[in-house]
């Protein structure tokens, strides 16, 4: 007979301590199944009859090689062999990794294998634990934490922790950071900026336990928007929520309404200034086809003309606000003093008498940027400026200085004509606004300035006194 018979038949087994004995006792209590191999790793008992993890009768095992109980890879690999022999050369091997179930069914075992051996013979004990649900919290609550440290850590949203008893700060995530940077002593208290705000945000924590989007101004820029969202956790005693800046939307919006309302006025107000000359045309046309006075009958074909003239300015007008709106940027690089002293000197040419004085100190005269549209601003402005100073005075007179800054040209238009009140000036750039009510134009110009130098990041300015004249100045990039 070979070992593996001697053992089987005539119950031949190294003998076992006291202390063996009763670890295999705590193995059975503990569900760990527990089987004897012989030298060659063939399986002589088991405890199955007390404990069964991998589905198998005790009769099925008894004489089977211990493969049987490793998984395709690992036979292949002859992993069982090795495992033996490291139990046999260190005494005590222990690893985790994929066992085998009756029916090739995996699942994740704690293993350990040690030696047992006497002066007779030698044999091997190993222990099998089911580690697959603990395997599986385990996987679970990494890739909980995993979650959790990536959405603590995106780079969009401030993430906080306060005491609820005291408001002091626990921990911030780098956003949150960044978002409350020059704020002393941070707690969920001292990052409002006003007392109100804080009081009803408390009170709606204190009421419902969690508040959502509140909107707040922070402590030290009291310009910026925050929201606010959190919850308190009482059985943790801590309060944790989420920041956003939330500026850049309440501006977005606010531009939003604007247009909204500009929109609503620019529909109404060009509605009814197309309407009222083709209806003033209307019965100026009647007059004609009745009068008989040829003198009467110029003076009507004079007011139509008027009328039509108005009409084609507002035509033009809107035509230039859909240009500006629609259609991309296209820029150059030109002599700024000449593109602009061309148009100046036209319109010197036009209005005879006015006087025009150009100076220009730039160093470098070379300005790159779309000159379609400054010309738009540059030709309205110079239109106010001669038509009204001609009106208003017969010494008119037309100032233009260009000088330079770092990064833009500054230019400035100043005129001596009636001026505009000061009440006024605030709505100069509005949509339709005429600062005199014997002003014929269609109120379109200083918005189309304002819309084109938008579109151009620049920036326009006007300055004015009743009786003294206008100064209007631009500031354009260089780039």
């Amino acid at each position: 007979m070979n070992k593996l018979n001697k053992l089987l038949f005539n119950k031949k087994f190294p003998s076992r301590s006291q202390e063996e004995k009763f670890q295999s006792l705590l193995n059975t209590l503990n569900g760990c199944e527990e089987f004897i191999l012989n030298e060659e790793g063939y399986i002589i008992s088991t405890n199955l009859e007390s404990v069964n993890i991998t589905g198998y009768e005790e009769w099925e095992l008894i004489g089977k090689h211990v493969s049987i109980l490793y998984v395709e890879k690992d036979i292949l690999e002859n992993k069982p062999g090795k495992d033996l022999a490291e139990a046999a050369k260190f005494g005590l091997v222990q690893f985790s990794g994929f066992k085998q179930k009756k029916r090739s069914q995996p699942f994740w075992a704690k293993v350990k294998i040690n030696l047992l051996h006497d002066n007779e013979c030698v044999a091997y004990r190993m222990v099998l634990h089911d580690a697959t649900s603990q395997a599986m919290y385990s996987i679970s609550m990494r890739s909980i934490k995993d979650e959790y440290l990536q959405v603590f850590n995106n780079p969009y949203f401030g993430i906080f922790k306060f005491k609820s008893n005291t408001f002091d700060l626990i921990v911030l995530n780098q956003k949150a950071t960044e978002l409350l940077k020059g704020i002393p002593n941070i707690s969920l208290r001292t990052i409002f900026e006003d007392e109100l705000q804080w009081s009803i945000f408390y009170d709606a924590l204190v009421a419902e336990g969690k508040v959502n989007d509140f909107e707040f101004s922070v402590r030290g820029n009291p310009s910026k928007t925050y929201t606010i969202s959190c919850k308190e956790f009482k059985n943790q005693g801590v309060i944790e929520g989420v920041l956003q800046d939330v500026s850049h939307q309440k501006n977005s919006l606010k531009k939003l309404q604007d247009l909204n309302n500009e929109l609503d006025t620019f529909l109404y107000r060009s509605s009814h200034d197309l309407r009222a000359p083709l209806t003033s045309i209307l019965g100026l046309s009647e007059l004609i086809r009745v009068e008989n006075n040829i003198d009467e009958i110029k003076s009507y074909n004079d007011k139509i003309k008027e009328r039509i003239k108005g009409m084609d300015s507002l035509l033009r007008g809107l035509s230039i606000v859909a240009f500006n709106n629609a259609t991309p940027l296209r820029t150059e690089k030109k002599v700024l003093t000449e593109f602009l002293f061309e148009i100046a000197e036209k319109y010197k040419r036009r209005y005879e008498g006015v006087v025009l004085t150009c100076k220009s100190y730039l160093e470098n005269e070379f300005v790159n940027t779309d000159y379609d549209r400054f010309a738009i601003v540059i030709e309205n402005i110079l239109d106010n400026a001669f038509k009204f100073s001609k009106e208003f005075t017969e010494n008119a007179t037309i100032q233009i200085e260009l000088t330079e800054g770092d990064s833009s040209v500054k230019i400035d238009v100043k005129d001596n004509g009636p001026g505009i009140a000061q009440y006024n000036l605030a709505n100069v750039f509005d949509l339709f606004f005429k600062a005199t009510y014997n002003n014929n134009g269609s109120g379109l110009g200083l918005f189309l300035v304002k819309s084109v130098m938008d579109r151009l990041q620049g920036v326009v300015e006007i300055y004015s006194e009743i009786n003294k004249g206008t100064t209007v100045i631009l500031e354009l990039p260089k780039e």
